[in-house]
């Protein structure tokens, strides 16, 4: 019935579910045509018990020498499968689009000698994944880095234009820091939430999710986003006394079993930032500003942030994360037809 455009299914190491990558030139353009298309794809995984996989990469060989890849990201929203959301990032489903994609010849086998450079196609970012094969249908990545082109300055990422900001949520104010980066984040301090510690804040249930969905309602109606899109994304803070941050966020449609590739990136974005929650409990933790680990409930995550400050105020200029595995969970294609 057409051109196959699903290329291959991988999962990278801390993501809540599987990304699966589809050929973009195979796709309409027009975002009508386009969300057919995708609810065409999720009707075929559904069928195939694949239906809890909601990270769509849209994906192809860059179209000049400024890029290996091309690539858009797509949030399937539960339930309707004609439900996306269009406007943020996923770093653990570049991984997964790098890995396929070399698999499937677009690129050659990656190289940790050679960095793959990926086009953000919805916002003009790249990211840069240095990595190589770790044995059979597993990938490990050393660094991945999300580079600013040209150096954005610190004060514009915040949403806001200030580092603290206050919401309302079931008739409590709580201050928050609202920064974008690789995606926009609401970070609330944990003790404001009542978790003072790493194993308070992993071990919270329910309650504690619905108090952070609150949160980033209350955030998003602040920023005058519509209060179903996914974004801003919301994760609490803490610092620990070993010099740690631990961080516990929220993905779709539950916790995030780590922290998203574009949150730790945001993260450090945030930590830069004076002012920020973040940066004041980096300071309170003792830590370098510049280099630091995260602590999740799935593990943890080295962060580095490379700013300038040639210019008042200074300039992100890049954000590198260590360490990620990838398998690959399919053969190639996946016999699903063009909608």
């Amino acid at each position: 019935m057409g051109t196959q455009m699903i290329v291959g299914l991988a999962q990278a190491m801390g993501a809540p579910c599987p990304t699966v990558v589809l050929d973009l030139s195979a796709l309409p353009r027009d975002v009508p045509n386009l969300v057919t298309a995708l609810a065409a794809v999720r009707r075929h995984l559904a069928a195939a018990d694949l239906g809890h996989v909601l990270k769509i990469a849209l994906a192809s060989p860059a179209r000049d020498s400024d890029a290996d890849l091309d690539y858009r990201f797509v949030q399937a929203l539960p339930g309707d499968f004609t439900q996306f959301d269009f406007a943020g990032n996923c770093g653990h489903s570049i991984l997964a689009t790098v890995t396929v994609g070399a698999t499937a010849g677009w690129i050659p086998p990656l190289d940790e000698r050679r960095p793959v450079r990926v086009r953000l196609l919805n916002n003009g970012g790249l990211v840069q994944c240095t990595g190589a094969s770790a044995g059979h249908r597993r990938w490990r990545f050393h660094v991945v880095e999300f580079v600013n082109r040209p150096p954005v300055p610190l004060t514009d990422l915040l949403l806001t234009g200030q580092p603290l900001d206050s919401v309302h949520y079931a008739g409590f104010s709580y201050r928050v820091s609202l920064v974008s980066m690789g995606n926009p984040y609401v970070f609330v301090s944990a003790a404001a939430l009542g978790l003072p510690d790493r194993h308070a804040l992993f071990r919270v249930g329910d309650a504690g999710q619905q108090q952070m969905l609150g949160i980033r309602q209350a955030a998003a109606h602040l920023l005058g986003w519509p209060p179903k899109s996914t974004f801003p994304k919301v994760a609490a803070v803490g610092a620990s006394p070993d010099g740690h941050l631990f961080v516990r966020a929220v993905s779709v449609p539950t916790w995030h079993p780590t922290l998203a590739l574009t949150g730790a990136s945001c993260l450090a974005a945030a930590v830069a930032i004076p002012g920020t929650i973040p940066n004041g409990l980096a300071a309170r933790a003792g830590g370098r500003m510049s280099v630091f680990d995260v602590d999740t409930p799935g593990g943890q995550t080295s962060v580095a942030s490379a700013v300038s400050y040639q210019r008042p105020g200074g300039e992100l200029m890049s954000v590198s994360i260590g360490g990620k595995e990838v398998r690959l969970l399919s053969g190639l294609p996946l016999a699903a037809p063009s909608a």
